[in-house]
């Protein structure tokens, strides 16, 4: 079950929006990890890992822009 509001979705630059990072809210998890508008995925060893809805949102959220 995708649950969306575990995660929050931020650009890390507000001129150079080629980044997206992915932060999970929930126990202070933290950085999961990073999604690049060329299709790059850099992922932090977490205990949960970055889901593959989260990472096609990313690229969707670089679509809308």
């Amino acid at each position: 079950m995708a649950k969306r509001n575990l995660y929050k979705l931020e650009f890390t630059s507000n001129t150079n929006k080629d980044c997206i990072q992915v932060i999970r809210t929930d126990n202070n998890y933290g950085v999961q990890g990073y999604v690049y508008k060329n299709g790059t995925i850099i992922k932090r060893y977490t205990p949960y890992a970055m889901p593959n809805y989260i990472i096609k949102e990313c690229m969707s959220m670089f679509a809308s822009e």
